[in-house]
């Protein structure tokens, strides 16, 4: 019996987005890629998918393909990595995966932005008295 395979975490999903991006702002086609690593194509297109780990020297090869020379971003992209292939203390803690990157995400962020919608009454719809609640 053959095992199911797992659908990638959103942080798997993250790497391979940042790194598609990388590689189409150097204007680079996959099988560039694919030449510069010595490996296929669908190796790279696995790396973008978040469906195969990107290995910390391999990784560091794209960063050098593509240019990413500051530090800072650098060592985001490898921490990334990492965090792909090690789980966190809240991995063990749920079931679902989903959940557990929103931790990670969540762990993870500089900031935070909040946006919420407000509900209005059905009494809202009703035009005398919307225009009373706008005149005020």
């Amino acid at each position: 019996m053959m095992a199911e395979p797992k659908d990638p975490t959103w942080r798997a999903k993250w790497l391979g987005q940042k790194l598609r991006e990388l590689r189409k702002n150097k204007k680079l086609s996959v099988q560039d890629v694919a030449e510069y690593l010595g490996s296929g194509t669908a190796t790279v297109n696995r790396y973008e998918a978040g469906t195969f780990p990107v290995k910390t020297d391999v990784l560091v090869m794209l960063m050098d393909l593509y240019g990413v020379g500051e530090r800072r971003e650098r060592s985001e992209l490898i921490q990334l990595a990492e965090d792909v292939a090690q789980r966190g203390w809240w991995d063990s803690l749920v079931s679902d995966q989903a959940f557990a990157d929103f931790v990670w995400a969540e762990n993870n962020s500089r900031a935070i932005h909040d946006f919420q919608l407000a509900i209005f009454s059905g009494l809202l719809q009703h035009p005398a008295y919307a225009e009373a609640l706008i005149g005020i």
